[in-house]
């Protein structure tokens, strides 16, 4: 994602062209809140690194091309830099645990499996369910709207109890 530059971005179609592990093209996809504040971060910008830092560019020449924004000259964001500032906002998490549990959201809220791995990059199953890590409560709140969705009622123990000694 830090590799990301906005030239690579889709914004009307909510995609981002990347490269993925092993060197493979793929789009990312991406959610309606994550457009809105895409478009808050960059503003009037078409060109370079979507992430920035602080840092600005010396002006002695040194800087690499394309690991910067040429108009505020500021350097493309470090993994380390943003893994502090994400751990700091959220008392600890990393990286990684954004990708779980925007993962496991989605899983609870009832995406497939083949969207899961569409929005993973995933290609073996097995790989998936590592980052996987459903809550019980998610699973009963994606059944209560199922029932809801179907116009099935659960009856209570009672009702069961009682339907079970009238036949």
């Amino acid at each position: 994602m830090l590799r990301l530059n906005v030239e690579d971005l889709d914004r009307a179609n909510r995609r981002a062209r990347t490269i993925r592990k092993g060197g493979k093209e793929d789009d990312l996809l991406y959610d309606i809140r994550t457009a809105r504040m895409l478009g808050q971060l960059l503003v009037r910008r078409r060109t370079g690194p979507v992430f920035l830092s602080t840092r600005r560019v010396p002006e002695d020449g040194t800087a690499r091309p394309g690991e910067f924004d040429k108009g505020s000259r500021r350097f493309r964001m470090t993994y380390r830099t943003a893994e502090r500032h994400l751990g700091t906002a959220s008392s600890g998490w990393d990286l990684h645990d954004l990708r779980h549990s925007r993962l496991t959201h989605a899983g609870e809220d009832g995406a497939t499996e083949a969207d899961l791995m569409n929005l993973s990059g995933h290609e073996d199953r097995r790989t998936l369910q590592r980052y996987l890590k459903l809550s019980k409560e998610g699973t009963h709140r994606r059944l209560d709207e199922i029932d809801a969705q179907r116009g099935s009622w659960t009856p209570s123990a009672e009702e069961l109890a009682a339907r079970m000694t009238t036949h």
